[in-house]
Order: C-alpha cells, then sequence, then structure tokens
C-alpha cells in the first residue's frame, strides 16, 4: 500500500463539482502558466528570424527615448507588428496584446506596450525621417523579387473615416456617400501581390494625377534602373498626357485603359465595321487589333489596343487569405527541467491543416538555416522569396540585389 503510494504522482486537489447542461464535472485550479491566443506567433517570429527582417526594423529605427521610464524601440515596434498582424486598425485594439508573454519572449521583447505608449511612440518624431525608414523596410522585403521582369500595378482606394481626422475630406465615396475619406494611392508588385507604396492622401484627392508623385518618387528615390518594373499599368484614371508623358520621359512601357469618350467610341465603332480588319487571338476568349489615336489634349499620336470578346457568364472571384485560418491557433507554455516547451492547438475545422502547413514552412527555415549557416540575411531573405513566391518566379531562384546598402549588378 505504501508503495503504491510513493509512485502515485501527485496532483492538484479537486476543489468540487460542477453541474452543467452536460452533466456533472470536476473540476480543479492549477498553477498560473502562459497562455496565448496568438499560438501562431513562434512560427511567425521564426520567419522574421530566417530573413533578419525585424531585427533590421528595430537596428535602423529613428525611434529614440531618453527617458529612463520610456519602453523599448524593440518592445514598441514588436507591439506594431503584431497589432497589424493580427488586423487591429485601432490603436485601442493594441491593449489585447499587454501582458501575453509567449510571443514577447518569441520576439525577444520584455513586453507588449500599452495602446498609449503606442500611440505616443512617433510624435516627436520628424515625418521625412520616418517615412524615408519605412520606405527603405519596404524596398528591403520585395528588393530579390525585382531583379525579374514584374508589372507595377498603381491603384487609388477610398478609405471611409468616421469623426475627425487629419487629412479628411469629402470626395468621391461610393460606400458612404457624404462620409469625410482618405484615399491611399497604392503601387504594387502585380502577380505578387507585394505592396512597394503607399501614399494617403484627402479624400478629395482620388484622381490618377495625385498618384503621380508617389509614383515618381519610387523611380527617382527608392529603384535603380536596374530594378525598374517591365510595366506601369493602370485604370481608367492614368489614361491621360500627364501620366503616360511622365512614363516615356523616364523610358518605361505602360498600360492604361481609356475612358470611353466619344474619339474612343468612335474608333471602336470604325474597326467593328471593317470587315477587312484582321483581329488576331489575345488569349482566353479575347481578340485585339492594333492601331494609332490621338485624342484632344494629347501632344501625339500613341499606340492604342481594342480588345473584344464573345459573351460569357459573368464571374467574379476573389482574393483567398490563409492568414486567418494560420492564426486560430492557441499556445501555453510550460519550464520543465530549464526548458521552454510550447503547447499548441491549431483550432477549427482546417485544424489538421494549418498544422501541416506550420510544420512545412518551419521545417523549410529549419532546413535552410542548418544547410546555410554562412548565409548573411541579404541571401536568406532571398531564399525565403524564392520560397514564397515560386508560382509567381516559374522556377528563377533569386539573389540579393542589395548588400550594405549597395546594389549587386547581376551577371550577364
Amino acid at each position: 500500500m505504501s508503495a503504491t503510494t510513493k509512485n502515485t504522482p501527485k496532483t492538484e486537489k479537486i476543489n468540487s463539482m460542477i453541474t452543467t447542461a452536460g452533466g456533472t464535472m470536476q473540476y480543479q485550479w492549477e498553477k498560473p502558466m502562459p497562455v496565448t491566443m496568438n499560438g501562431y506567433l513562434p512560427f511567425f517570429s521564426e520567419y522574421l528570424y530566417a530573413g533578419g527582417r525585424f531585427d533590421s526594423q528595430v537596428n535602423t529605427c529613428p525611434l529614440e527615448y531618453k527617458s529612463n521610464n520610456a519602453p523599448q524601440v524593440r518592445d514598441v515596434l514588436g507591439t506594431a507588428v503584431v497589432s497589424i498582424l493580427n488586423g487591429y486598425i485601432r490603436y485601442r485594439q493594441a491593449g489585447k496584446l499587454y501582458g501575453d508573454e509567449i510571443p514577447a519572449q518569441c520576439l525577444n521583447m520584455k513586453k507588449f506596450v500599452s495602446y498609449d505608449s503606442l500611440r505616443r511612440a512617433f510624435v516627436n518624431t520628424e515625418d521625412g525621417e520616418i517615412t524615408a525608414w519605412l520606405e527603405k523596410q519596404l524596398l528591403d522585403c520585395c528588393e530579390p523579387l525585382l531583379g525579374v521582369d514584374y508589372i507595377l500595378d498603381q491603384d487609388p482606394t477610398v478609405k471611409v473615416l468616421y469623426g475627425n481626422q487629419e487629412g479628411a475630406e469629402l470626395g468621391y465615396n461610393p460606400k458612404k456617400p457624404g462620409r469625410p475619406s482618405h484615399c491611399l494611392h497604392t503601387f504594387c508588385v502585380a502577380g505578387a501581390r507585394l505592396l512597394l507604396n503607399t501614399e494617403v492622401r484627402p479624400g478629395n484627392e482620388t484622381a490618377g494625377k495625385y498618384s503621380h508623385d508617389g509614383l515618381w518618387n519610387i523611380l527617382a528615390r527608392q529603384l535603380p534602373r536596374s530594378r525598374y518594373p517591365k510595366l506601369i499599368r493602370g485604370d481608367i484614371g492614368f489614361g491621360n498626357d500627364e501620366t503616360m508623358s511622365g512614363c516615356e520621359a523616364r523610358q518605361v512601357d505602360y498600360l492604361f485603359k481609356l475612358r470611353q469618350s466619344a474619339n474612343v467610341k468612335k474608333l471602336i465603332d470604325e474597326l467593328s465595321s471593317d470587315a477587312a480588319l484582321e483581329w488576331l487571338d489575345a488569349g482566353k476568349g479575347w481578340q485585339g487589333c492594333e492601331t494609332r489615336l490621338q485624342l484632344m489634349g494629347w501632344t501625339h499620336s500613341r499606340r492604342v489596343i481594342v480588345l473584344r470578346r464573345l459573351a460569357e457568364e459573368d464571374r467574379h472571384m476573389e482574393a483567398s487569405t490563409s492568414r486567418e485560418t494560420l492564426q486560430n491557433v492557441i499556445g501555453r507554455l510550460t519550464n520543465t527541467g530549464g526548458r521552454r516547451l510550447l503547447h499548441l492547438s491549431a483550432t477549427g475545422c482546417l485544424g489538421t491543416k494549418t498544422m501541416e502547413m506550420f510544420e512545412r514552412i518551419s521545417a523549410f527555415l529549419k532546413n535552410m538555416l542548418s544547410t546555410a549557416p554562412q548565409l548573411n540575411n541579404e541571401y536568406r531573405w532571398a531564399r525565403i522569396l524564392t520560397e514564397a513566391f515560386k508560382s509567381f518566379l516559374h522556377g528563377e531562384a533569386l539573389a540579393p540585389g542589395e548588400i550594405d546598402g549597395q546594389f549587386v549588378l547581376p551577371l550577364p
């Protein structure tokens, strides 16, 4: 009897019984252990570490504190990064992270800061300094991809605002007419959906001409000539002489839609009624015809392509994302014998798939770190992008275009 008692492991005392609709259950209070609803963060922090992205952001950040009671820069940026990753759109929502120890440890942070500390972080910092820092970080993230032929998409998007916010103006607002808004002029790599830059302008500046400053800034300051896009693409808001002349002056090809003005409609009718005209196959049921056109306000005639196709049932496909699926992971941290052990549970109907995806990503990162430990962050990041965008690259391997601030010229 005594031997059995010695070999029986000690357990927490069962406190009481509780009656539920599903029957009677026993419950017990356990010693508090760190628990997180952000169980995906260990894998995301491994990705950040392997590519050196978060450390680079922290080391180059112009944010500076002089008070001994001020938070650490790494803690402020870590709070911002995880808040954005979780889809938070207000500073107060960052308070949900306060006291969450496990993600903080994964990012080598002391703690998540309060939403007030996050809100006041950049108040006394020069806008130009912050903008230059963020632009450099964005370029470093996607720079290896820009060594292949790519299309630069530009698009203005209305952001509805509530309350009094800086720069909010009444303008074109299809979702909430009469509400003030901002207009986000975005520039991204087509196909890869990788953002190069975004300009926030008042809501009454939605026309394509308000994208010029951001576009010319990308071509003049951010990208060397070897990283220019193969093509700049835009909607009808960019099919004007000023935008096209700017591209021509910088020797960059472009493709813009044209408004169906009277002269454009006249051209379409002429081409459609010409029985002797040969329409070429443009793929996916489309036919194309090439000609030249000069509209009022244009300094010279330009090459235009008219497309037509047979009528078919309309279809609308939304871009799918796996971020929410991958974030449905709960984690619990235990310390046993000097070893930190994470207990992870992938929730939801796609839990098994989530677990398999994380294991596959983690295996790739571990293999890269173990087989090529001598590689610097730039080469590691190029390998990560090669794997992440392999369908976009069609098997082509990327190499870093910039190392220690110096652009590397590709070999002939």
